[in-house]
């Protein structure tokens, strides 16, 4: 991959951004990044994995599997490129990821071990900032999602639900639950949560299976 093209490639993602050309240097220069290639299809990195390298998305699309504790309920989001993996998985008290990452299409990816990127973090002040901003915006954005208020109506519980359980807050989601379980976890009647399912999908906002609920653009549900 030419020099020039890999600047590219980096300068997508967040982590990089606002790096001069000097600080691309040593990094390209002295810095052994993985290349690889994945189908449509192949697991990427599993639930449980080390966290011992960063992974970037560089081309393709991907899907981000999470379950429950319990196993009873999945949800699936599809991510395009430019992404990066799970950064908190590298450091703090569990060093595993807590996510799949599946190849939802054929995949280009470049990682960079934890060490680089302990390096990167005490080297270069631009990306120790970055890296900052990003990991606490996840911080408070989760802060957010605790201290929510309970929504008042079935539909706005269930919104919530997923909103809940998602890592980001757009794009196309599948979820695997059956009704009984949706039911118990809002605690409400499983007659009312099938009800208002139905309406929602009469709307086009999701689109129902056995045991599958589809989101095409969770944006629209959160309007």
């Amino acid at each position: 991959m030419p020099d020039l093209h890999l600047y590219d490639k980096l300068l997508q993602f967040p982590l990089f951004q606002g790096m001069n050309r000097n600080d691309l240097d040593d990094i390209v220069a002295y810095t052994r990044l993985g290349f690889h290639k994945f189908r449509t299809g192949d697991d990427i990195v599993r639930e449980g994995y080390d966290g011992n390298h960063l992974y970037f998305l560089v081309d393709g699309k991907i899907k981000i599997i999470t379950s429950a504790a319990d196993r009873s309920f999945t949800f699936a989001e599809y991510r395009l490129s430019p992404e990066t993996f799970q950064m908190e998985a590298l450091f703090g008290l569990s060093h595993r990821f807590s996510h799949t990452y599946q190849a939802s299409s054929d995949c280009n990816l470049i990682s960079i071990a934890k060490e680089d990127v302990r390096k990167f973090y005490n080297t270069f002040l631009v990306f120790r900032i970055n890296y900052i901003n990003l990991i606490t915006s996840r911080l408070q954005k989760s802060d957010d999602n605790m201290w929510r208020t309970t929504p008042p109506d079935t539909r706005h519980q269930i919104v919530n639900f997923f909103r809940s359980h998602c890592l980001y807050m757009s794009g196309e989601k599948d979820i695997d639950i059956k009704m009984a379980k949706l039911a118990e976890e809002l605690r409400e009647a499983r007659s009312h949560i099938s009800r208002t399912l139905n309406e929602m999908a009469e709307e086009e906002l999701i689109q129902l299976s056995r045991g599958k609920i589809h989101i095409p653009a969770l944006e629209k549900l959160l309007m």
